[in-house]
């Protein structure tokens, strides 16, 4: 009652979350005792940037396996040296899911959690893919909330490969690299 009517000195309800990015290219994240759900936010890798004599590589999948149920988010394609750039990540798992958006000439594509290279001279920030002759795609965001079972104290995790950068010129970059933010 004192809570409902505002009154003072009484406790709040109101939580701050705590955040974790999980950078590795693998592990398991532990529940934190009295822990009973999470949110997981899987930002895939970019791409990279194609020179003018080689295709920028292709950025790996991200996901998490718990409770037997795997949920991935899709990596950016590399630039094609053929004059493509490439497709953002679309994997479309999770509850929410964002695609890695596709490129333009010397350009890295963006992520839902920042831009691509901007242009052939500077590297990609966040999940966006590596600007080149033709930038990389942006790798897929997903978002999945998880809830704790009983006697299952870990999620595994793996964080994709970034696509490497093509060779030739056009000073290609590799695809920002993947991560998962771990809401709880």
């Amino acid at each position: 009652t004192a809570q409902a009517k505002r009154e003072a000195n009484t406790p709040s309800f109101v939580q701050v979350p705590v955040l974790v990015k999980l950078t590795a290219s693998s592990g398991n994240w532990t529940w934190p005792d009295g822990v009973t759900a999470a949110t997981f936010w899987i930002q895939a890798p970019g791409g990279g940037g194609s020179g003018d004599s080689s295709d920028g590589g292709d950025g790996g999948d991200s996901s998490i396996t718990y409770n037997s149920v795997t949920t991935t988010a899709e990596g950016g394609d590399g630039g094609e040296d053929a004059g493509t750039g490439g497709l953002g990540g679309n994997g479309g798992g999770g509850d929410i899911y964002v695609s890695g958006r596709n490129t333009r000439t010397a350009l890295g594509a963006d992520s839902f959690f920042g831009t691509g290279g901007v242009a052939a001279e500077r590297s990609p920030i966040q999940g966006g893919g590596g600007g080149g002759t033709f930038g990389g795609g942006g790798g897929e965001m997903v978002r999945i909330r998880v809830v704790r079972v009983n006697g299952m104290n870990s999620v595994a995790y793996v964080n994709g490969t970034a696509g490497a950068s093509g060779a030739g010129a056009g000073n290609p970059q590799a695809g920002a690299s993947g991560f998962i933010i771990v809401e709880y």
